[in-house]
């Protein structure tokens, strides 16, 4: 899969406590002709049993790497939606307020060129919850709101 995809199997919690995410991939999401997902990791190509990017159980979508627009709907609909609720099992280490904040910092960075950019250029790379609600205020005009009252 391409390492934006893989970027959902890239979290993990920061010395803060934070959910965060790897923007220089460790893991790699693959995807075989059945649609079911692995995520391996890149150096050791060990299997990930991390209780935050385990491979989950894709139900639609990204069949044979398909990117079609019905294949991503169907797959955010009904596999992101469940695992947002539900996570990845009974071994899942995250909230599901957590699981909701990766998600959107994930879509975010995928999505958004402008946030991508401050992440990798200004940031290092560096993408924690705490960054994240930043960039969220400053895109806002919170940060420049409160400097001017």
């Amino acid at each position: 899969m391409s390492p934006s995809f893989s970027i959902y199997h890239n979290g993990y919690i920061d010395e803060n406590g934070e959910v965060a995410i790897y923007t220089n991939p460790k893991n790699e999401k693959w995807v075989n002709g059945k649609g079911e997902e692995h995520v391996f990791n890149i150096k050791t190509g060990r299997i990930v049993k991390d209780g935050i990017n385990n491979w989950t159980f894709n139900i639609a979508g990204n069949d044979k790497n398909s990117f079609s627009i019905i294949d991503t709907i169907a797959h955010f609909g009904l596999d992101v939606a469940p695992w947002k609720e539900y996570g990845i099992g009974k071994d899942d280490i995250l909230t599901k307020e957590q699981r909701e904040i990766f998600s959107d910092m994930g879509s975010k960075y995928i999505g958004n060129p402008f946030f991508k950019s401050y992440i990798d250029n200004l940031k290092g790379g560096k993408l924690t919850e705490s960054i994240y609600r930043e960039y969220l205020k400053f895109e806002e005009g919170g940060i420049y709101h409160e400097q001017f009252q």
